[in-house]
């Protein structure tokens, strides 16, 4: 709801800035000049990333590329801070590197956990993935 209320928010208070004001060019004669957001791409783009229309089924399709997105880089996270994490607890001889759990078995345990419990988030989000491109697909027109 927050997120909701504060995007929309931000697109009212956007879309109705809007400033006229006279500006001199020299004594005795002035130009009206306006700003508003229309007049910068950037301004747009924000217009349109915190007010996606269209169609529910549109919109659904939008959150299943986001979830996807999501599911890429929190499966990314996982596999790089498991790796680290494993050279950690088992060491590199061919690199020097030492085991460091050895000498600092909590501070691995919390990575263990940590690590543990952001796979579960990536097989959530993967199971979500899933679950939308499902219902998604019973909502297309059969052919």
């Amino acid at each position: 709801m927050f997120l909701f209320a504060t995007a929309m928010a931000s697109v009212i208070i956007m879309a109705t800035s809007k400033q006229t004001k006279l500006i001199s060019l020299f004594p005795g004669f002035a130009i009206p000049l306006e700003a508003k957001f229309t007049q910068s791409p950037a301004f747009i783009y924000a217009i349109a990333a915190l007010s996606p229309g269209g169609s529910w089924t549109k919109l659904q399709f939008h959150f299943v590329i986001l979830d996807a997105l999501l599911l890429g880089i929190v499966a990314a996270a996982t596999g790089a801070a498991g790796g680290v994490a494993y050279i950690g607890l088992k060491g590199n001889s061919h690199t020097n590197w030492k085991k460091v759990c050895d000498e600092f078995g909590s501070f691995c345990s919390h990575l263990a956990g940590s690590i543990v419990l952001s796979l579960l988030s990536s097989i959530t989000l993967l199971l979500l993935v899933w679950l939308s491109v499902y219902v998604l697909s019973k909502k297309l027109p059969r052919v």
